[in-house]
């Protein structure tokens, strides 16, 4: 089904108001304000959104808050920011719901700070984007998810991992890219024999495990930008590698097992 908002209506009144084009809203204070609060609004909250996917789910989050009056927001704060807040649980509980028939969660920018718990609850999951947020570390009850292929965890703010994600042995794509990783865990690595494709560029990575000799199904492995001074022998033992990827780096030489690749 499709649907249209046509109509504009001032979300807590002149003041909070985000829409540019709202005539009743042309004071100084209210574009002062939309201009301040405005960076902030997560697009589910644009009230001029044709209704796709992300919009239906945003115009059911938004029936729920529809019809609440206007409260005052603390200072320092404007109410649409506040409803932004209120709605975005809403959004993830959509998603997550959509997630058990689907197999299939994205919950890429969405503020996160840590992984809701309901994620590992949906142990058929086969593939999990959690990029683009402010994920620092991740729980070890990531090893729940035995069916996940895919997991995107690029754009956050991870410094380690847990060793439970070796249990993740039907893992065929990992994107790690743009984080602040200093080393992958070794027992990680060496129990992901199915893993494809290994993006780890733009870390502070000085070195890989040998244990990455253990994925032989590794096809591609980009680690591009980061501060490797040298690679491990066990690399040779990927002959399936098609694509290696190792610019920016403090490499001053090569192992021998490459020649055979």
């Amino acid at each position: 089904k499709t649907m249209l908002l046509s109509k504009h209506k001032c979300l807590n009144g002149p003041a909070a108001c985000p829409s540019i084009s709202c005539q009743a809203c042309s004071s100084t204070v209210a574009r002062r304000r939309r201009a301040s609060a405005a960076p902030f609004l997560p697009s589910e909250l644009c009230v001029h959104l044709k209704a796709n996917q992300r919009g239906f789910a945003y115009n059911t989050a938004r029936s729920h808050t529809r019809n609440k009056p206007a409260r005052a927001a603390p200072h320092g704060r404007s109410a649409v920011t506040e409803e932004a807040e209120e709605v975005l649980p809403l959004m993830l509980k959509v998603k997550i719901g959509l997630a058990q028939s689907t197999n299939k969660l994205d919950l890429t920018d969405c503020r996160l700070h840590s992984v809701p718990p309901q994620v590992f609850e949906l142990t058929n999951l086969e593939e999990l984007s959690l990029a683009g947020n402010c994920l620092d570390t991740l729980p070890p009850q990531l090893g729940q998810l035995r069916n996940l292929k895919r997991l995107g965890l690029a754009g956050n703010r991870l410094r380690e991992l847990p060793d439970a994600m070796g249990q993740l042995e039907q893992l065929e794509g990992l994107w790690l890219h743009g984080n602040l990783l200093k080393e992958l865990p070794a027992p990680a690595l060496a129990g992901l024999t199915r893993l494809t494709t290994l993006v780890v560029s733009g870390n502070q990575l000085t070195s890989l495990p040998d244990t990455l000799g253990s994925c032989t199904s590794l096809q591609e492995l980009t680690a591009a930008g980061n501060l490797l001074g040298s690679l491990p022998p066990s690399i040779g033992n990927l002959q399936g590698l098609r694509r290696l990827v190792l610019n920016g780096n403090r490499l001053e030489q090569l192992p021998a097992g490459m020649a055979g690749l």
